[in-house]
């Protein structure tokens, strides 16, 4: 399941398989275990947001997970579908995300920053923070890959 908001259902989905499924969302928190990170912040779709399927295994472990405020989580909804699900990156969007990023930052003391929707790395860089930005799919592939090499 290559994609974030589809692991809702991830449970449900390896229990009616007979191979293992990676999850991001597992792959994600054991990143920011490694990482030491204990408050983090999470922008995605509205659904992902919103939902808890993507903070469990961090408000289990004790670690302290943010979300924007409804309006902002709103504006970021609106331009994953409209522009980055569509390939658009545009600068004023790419300008007011990082304006709630920091905002999130100041407000909740953040350690970190998922990208928790596979086209937000089209718009968010590494570099664009001075925090570590953990990008979801790339964590996924990378587990993915370690997985395959280590079962061979």
């Amino acid at each position: 399941m290559s994609g974030n908001t589809p692991h809702l259902v991830f449970e449900q989905v390896q229990a009616r398989v007979d191979i293992p499924i990676i999850s991001i969302v597992e792959a994600t928190f054991v990143q920011t275990k490694e990482l030491g990170i204990e408050r983090i912040g999470l922008i995605g779709t509205k659904f992902t947001m919103e939902h808890d399927f993507f903070k469990k295994p961090f408000v289990s472990d004790h670690k302290e997970i943010f979300v924007p405020t409804p309006n902002e989580q709103d504006y970021i909804h609106r331009k994953i579908v409209e522009e980055l699900e569509k390939g658009i990156v545009k600068e004023e969007t790419k300008a007011r995300f990082l304006e709630i990023i920091q905002q999130m930052v100041h407000r909740d003391q953040l350690e970190g920053m998922i990208l928790g929707c596979t086209e937000l790395p089209m718009i968010i860089k590494k570099n664009d923070l001075e925090l570590p930005i953990l990008n979801t799919t790339e964590i996924h592939v990378n587990k993915i890959v370690d997985t395959i090499f280590l079962n061979q």
